[in-house]
């Protein structure tokens, strides 16, 4: 098969970074990545942009869309169990930080119906889809030097919708819409000690970022 792609986007994000539990003002999404769904796509890695050949296609390659003529549905479902535990210190043993970072979620890794029909004699195929989240992070984080505590709970989520024809015997092409949705919310709280006894001043400072994410990009196919 020959197989032509065009990816272009506009997608509203933040920025991402390596360590997203060090820095609390940055966006903690730290993997967007914003094509493929189905667990046997990505078993194939980069050749299933050439078959193409189950509802999973829309978020690959839409025209593929075009090989199913009957009504399709598909469903996946994925457990995630992670745990993660950090320490390290910046300049001296007093001034360290240390951290937990797990999750266990079971979820929808993909939902899709695929429906064939015809229009002034010409097919067509449609598809819509929910390809789950495309990033989940929720953790907490302790910093000991400043005694402050922070947890974070936020999700990056898409919805497809493709449709794909025939333009030329055998030749196909095919326009799917990605829509991206949700955000994070992050609390965290830290005791500043100003000065000792006999005043004992303290300072409780409880800042919260909360962001939400709105975006679409469009994948353009084309099948021979």
């Amino acid at each position: 098969c020959l197989v032509l792609l065009f990816v272009l986007g506009i997608v509203g994000k933040g920025t991402a970074q390596t360590y997203p539990f060090i820095d609390i003002f940055n966006t903690p999404f730290t993997d967007l990545s914003f094509l493929g769904a189905g667990a046997r796509a990505h078993a194939m890695g980069g050749a299933f942009y050439a078959v193409s050949d189950d509802p999973t296609a829309v978020s690959w390659n839409p025209a593929g869309l075009m090989q199913m003529d009957k009504h399709q549905m598909s469903a996946s479902f994925h457990h995630t169990s992670f745990e993660n535990e950090y320490s390290g210190n910046y300049a001296s043993s007093s001034a360290g930080f240390s951290g937990r970072a797990d999750q266990s979620i079971d979820q929808a890794a993909f939902v899709g119906v695929v429906i064939p029909f015809e229009l002034k004699g010409r097919k067509f195929v449609a598809s819509a889809s929910v390809p789950n989240s495309v990033a989940e992070i929720r953790g907490i984080d302790f910093r000991d030097s400043m005694l402050l505590t922070q947890e974070l709970n936020g999700r990056l989520s898409m919805a497809s919708l493709g449709l794909a024809t025939n333009l030329w015997q055998r030749f196909s092409v095919g326009l799917a819409v990605n829509i991206y949705g949700h955000g994070y919310d992050r609390n965290a709280h830290a005791v500043f000690q100003i000065s000792g006894p006999p005043d004992d001043t303290v300072i409780n400072y409880r800042p919260r970022t909360k962001s939400s994410f709105s975006g679409w990009n469009f994948t353009l196919g084309g099948m021979l």
